[in-house]
């Protein structure tokens, strides 16, 4: 599953900062969540914030791997279908040992 959208993005992208996330995000809510279903809830969305062209899947890098076949040098954004971070950190705690 994937759309290429016009190249109306192309522009300089620092991939070392926020501007990814952002267009990946915008990208996203524009042009992906319309065309997705509720089968794809939970999937991992891989978008190039270069083309806007991106691929849905499970696995996020049987996704990545489709995406740069069609867009060699792609920037990615990763998400995940229907949630608002690709990935949960769990806490962290800390145990004390007393010796």
């Amino acid at each position: 599953m994937s759309q290429t959208t016009p190249d109306t993005r192309k522009r300089d992208i620092d991939i070392y900062s926020e501007d990814v996330v952002t267009i990946g995000k915008s990208i996203y809510e524009k042009d992906v969540l319309p065309h997705t279903t509720p089968d794809d809830k939970g999937k991992m969305v891989v978008i190039d914030v270069s083309s806007g062209d991106y691929e849905i899947d499970r696995n996020s890098l049987v996704a990545r791997d489709r995406l740069i076949k069609r867009q060699p040098g792609a920037i990615v954004y990763i998400g995940r279908v229907g949630y608002p971070t690709a990935h949960r950190m769990p806490g962290i705690r800390i145990v004390e040992r007393h010796q």
